[in-house]
Formats: C-alpha cells, sequence, structure tokens
C-alpha cells in the first residue's frame, strides 16, 4: 500500500461527511470523539486512531483500504489480494512501530533510573535515605511497563456505545468518576499515562536526590508527602483532562 497522504484522506473524510449531511459535531458524537478532532482530520492535521478505522469506514460504506487511500476504489481493485488486506499490513505497521518506541523509550528510562542512584551514592547520599524515592519510582516504573506492554490497545465494543466509568484488565483497574471511557479517548489515556509514568519514575528520584544534598534527608523526609501528592494528583487531572478532551 501506499504511503497514506493525511491531507487526501482528510479531504476524503470531509467530502464524505458531507455527502452523508452531517455536520463535524454529528460524525464526532457517533464515534465519541470531540469536533475538533474531527476538523484535525479533515485538515490533514492528524489521522483517526486504529480503533476508530473500522466504526469510521462503516459509517460511510466505505472500506478501510478506501478510506486509508482517500479515494474510492473499483470492485477489480477492491478484490485484488494486496489490496483487500491492505489496511491490516498498514495497521500492523503501525502498531509495531508504535510499540517499539515506547520500548525504546521504557527502556532509555530505566537506564536513566540507574544512573541516577549512582550518580547520588557518588555523592555521598546512602541508599537508605534514597529508599524511599527508589520504591516509589519502581512502582511509578512498574505502571509505565504494564501500560507500555500488557494494557489492551483497543476496548471492547460495548465501551463505544455505553457510558462506562471504568476499565479492568487482569489486575489493572482504573476508575474515574465523571469520565466515560471508549476507544475515542483509550489511546490516548493510554499514552497520557505512560508519558506521565517515565517522566514521573526518574523526575521524582532526581528532586528527591537534590533535596537531600541541600536541605538533609530529615528535611526532605518532612516534604516527600506532599511531593508525592502533588506527582499523582497530577497524573488524576492529566486522565481527567486528556479523556474530557476526547470523550
Amino acid at each position: 500500500m501506499d504511503q497514506i497522504n493525511n491531507e487526501k484522506v482528510g479531504s476524503y473524510i470531509s467530502e464524505l461527511r458531507k455527502a452523508k449531511k452531517l455536520t463535524q459535531k454529528d460524525l464526532a458524537d457517533k464515534l465519541y470523539v470531540s469536533d475538533k478532532t474531527v476538523s484535525k482530520w479533515e485538515r490533514g492535521v492528524s489521522m483517526p486512531s486504529i480503533p476508530l478505522l473500522m466504526p469510521l469506514a462503516n459509517l460511510f460504506d466505505i472500506t478501510v483500504t478506501e478510506l486509508l487511500k482517500g479515494e474510492h476504489q473499483n470492485i477489480e481493485s477492491l478484490t485484488k489480494p494486496c489490496d483487500i488486506h491492505a489496511y491490516d499490513h498498514v495497521i500492523y505497521h503501525t502498531l509495531q512501530q508504535h510499540r517499539k518506541h515506547w520500548i525504546i523509550a521504557y527502556f532509555l528510562c530505566i537506564i536513566i533510573f540507574f544512573f541516577e542512584i549512582i550518580m547520588f551514592t557518588m555523592a555521598d547520599i546512602s541508599l537508605s535515605d534514597l529508599k524511599s524515592s527508589i520504591t516509589t519510582s519502581v512502582i511509578i516504573l512498574l505502571l509505565g511497563g504494564y501500560f507500555c506492554f500488557l494494557t489492551p490497545k483497543v476496548l471492547p465494543s460495548y465501551y463505544d456505545s455505553n457510558k462506562i466509568h471504568y476499565v479492568m484488565h487482569g489486575i489493572f483497574r482504573i476508575h474515574c468518576t465523571g469520565l466515560s471511557f471508549h476507544n475515542g479517548n483509550w489511546p490516548y489515556i493510554c499514552t497520557t499515562i505512560k508519558s506521565w509514568a517515565l517522566l514521573s519514575a526518574d523526575v521524582f528520584i532526581l528532586i528527591h536526590g537534590i533535596c537531600i544534598k541541600l536541605y538533609g534527608s530529615t528535611v526532605t523526609s518532612n516534604i516527600q508527602g506532599v511531593l508525592l501528592t502533588f506527582l499523582f494528583c497530577s497524573l488524576i487531572l492529566a486522565i481527567y483532562y486528556i479523556g474530557k478532551k476526547y470523550e
């Protein structure tokens, strides 16, 4: 399959939407996304997320291959083996690239984490003083690892047709009162949590170590609760902000 042209796909989506006599808001409501998201698609700024490709194609009575090519295809071309499953290869390639980037980011984060520990021990800060921040950072890294490697990339279809405020997967549970999870916002929420986890794991131990060096372990232990509260409140606020933005 040829390289996907965002602008061509966007123009095609706009053309199909108008043919169906739908406003951007109407289309957004049917796909459980914001009208700003639809506007970005049509302007070629961004592409529909992978979980939305099939629902979007079905809504316009076209194939996903046609959607990704940004044009109608004749029957003969649609029955060609190279085209009939072309979108599968695009989706698979996109997922693999996305996963590869997060694997690199995750292990880079772990390397930085150990480098920080070594750096602080060389600066005469004992491991016992760093114990609480190391524990916190490890827990955050485990959360990041879970979202990088184990969480589902696509939610079951019933999330798109009902207002469900929680997601359960294995040992993982997330519940946000007032926020509905669906395939329109789930990929963005996962990205937010992964980004927060990888950044926070390294930043927290860095701030903790600097505070110990500047103010001593006693003062630092007294303000550690404030740092933790701020850290996890930032995650909750980020989830709600991104979730509501794409809800």
